[in-house]
């Protein structure tokens, strides 16, 4: 989990700013009910334990180069570990802004980006509980 990201950021900005070079396969910023803004954390789960460690090392108690604030990016442990366990549990709180595409998480299979729906498919998820 990644704290005290500016609210002007999207997730598309970010992941330039983070790119995925097969060291993670989920990436969510969540966004405001107005979807005007970011909610200020955003999760990221990595692929290997030396990912995660790198991606904070670098990342950790730093600023992102552009819209500062006054608060240093926080890294920590998300309570959800694991590409599929955040995407049932995005599935289980049936949010509304996941239907929004520009709110919908970046997923990655094998280092290539899919579809919210296609992610939702292969973990068996039935199609019409998410008509995306």
């Amino acid at each position: 989990m990644i704290r005290n990201i500016p609210m002007a950021y999207t997730q598309e900005a970010l992941a330039r700013v983070w790119p995925n070079n097969g060291t993670y396969d989920f990436f969510y910023l969540p966004c405001s009910a107005n979807m005007q803004r970011n909610k200020m954390y955003a999760f990221i789960n990595f692929t290997s334990h030396e990912a995660a460690m790198t991606f904070k090392a670098a990342w950790d108690s730093k600023r992102l180069p552009q819209y500062t604030i006054r608060k240093a990016l926080s890294i920590s442990y998300g309570d959800v570990q694991g590409r599929d366990k955040n995407l049932l549990r995005l599935r289980k709180k049936k949010q509304w802004r996941l239907k929004v595409h520009d709110c919908q998480p970046l997923v990655f299979e094998n280092g290539k980006q899919i579809t919210l729906e296609e992610a939702f498919e292969i973990l068996n998820v039935e199609p019409e509980v998410w008509s995306l």
